[in-house]
């Protein structure tokens, strides 16, 4: 990622549902002493999302408030798109033109110019006259990263050839830092990930996996817990039934502890 920003590139971190995408992007930032700006897509994002929004200003009048990328791109931080597999087919291409030419008309009458091409209108036009043309100067600093997850398996939209030509992709896969899971447990999560019917496991949720499963013991108790496959519909139910059932995974009956009644606790008070 550091190669990437020295060359200015736009990254694509593509890789298993779950947060490490995102921490990894915000470790990034943190790491460079750059500041992120965050934009979660989602099926509702319209192009006003990504470029201008239209509000009524307290005299009535209408203004125009800068989107997470106009100010991303003007305050030269990192842009990080979250969600990038769940935007309409109509929407990303608004900032098409942003990510390869760093360009983008805005709906208040600016237009975002690239660095270079700005200091060079303001080196031979005078900077009175850009301002007066409404450019606006793109931020050198400016680099957007975006995360997704693959399509297929997982539900979106896969990125069209054009705007997948504007990012360096890298595939995140696996546990960030030492993490050292039971050898059963290994065993479930690399059966749910080469079952293509059945939804993939969160990082997130190998984490708790684990965790749950050190505090009780209970490996069936740790899945039920951390992964709701019985909320699946009937396919994909049943296929983590059949996983479960392979791997010898099955609920343990405990016996309840003994202690005194209730009419024994209320003497014992």
């Amino acid at each position: 990622m550091r190669e990437k920003y020295a060359l200015r590139q736009d990254m694509f971190l593509i890789g298993d549902p779950g947060s490490m995408r995102r921490r990894l992007a915000y470790h990034f930032c943190l790491v460079e002493g750059l500041q992120p700006e965050l934009l979660t897509i989602t099926r509702d994002t319209v192009e006003a999302d990504l470029r201008q929004r239209r509000e009524i200003g307290k005299n009535g009048q209408t203004i125009y408030v800068d989107s997470a990328v106009v100010r991303a791109a003007i305050m030269g931080r990192v842009l990080i798109l979250d969600g990038i597999e769940k935007a309409e087919r109509n929407v990303l291409p608004t900032i098409n033109n942003l990510l390869e030419n760093r360009e983008m008309v805005l709906d208040d009458g600016r237009c975002l110019v690239s660095p270079t091409k700005y200091d060079k209108l303001a080196k031979s036009l005078g900077e009175v006259e850009v301002a007066a043309r409404n450019l606006v100067r793109v931020s050198p600093r400016f680099i957007v990263v975006a995360l997704g997850l693959p399509v297929p398996p997982c539900v979106g939209h896969p990125l069209d050839p054009p705007l997948r030509s504007r990012f360096q992709g890298r595939v995140i896969t696996g546990l960030p830092g030492k993490f050292e899971m039971a050898a059963s447990l290994q065993d479930f999560v690399d059966a749910i990930a080469h079952s293509p019917e059945i939804p993939l496991l969160p990082t997130d949720a190998v984490r708790n996996l684990q965790e749950i499963y050190t505090s009780t013991g209970d490996l069936y108790q740790a899945i039920s817990r951390a992964y709701p496959w019985k909320l699946f519909p009937t396919g994909p139910r049943k296929g983590v039934d059949t996983i479960l059932a392979s791997l010898g995974i099955s609920k343990q009956t405990r016996a309840p502890k003994e202690g005194p009644s209730q009419l024994e606790q209320v003497n014992l008070l």
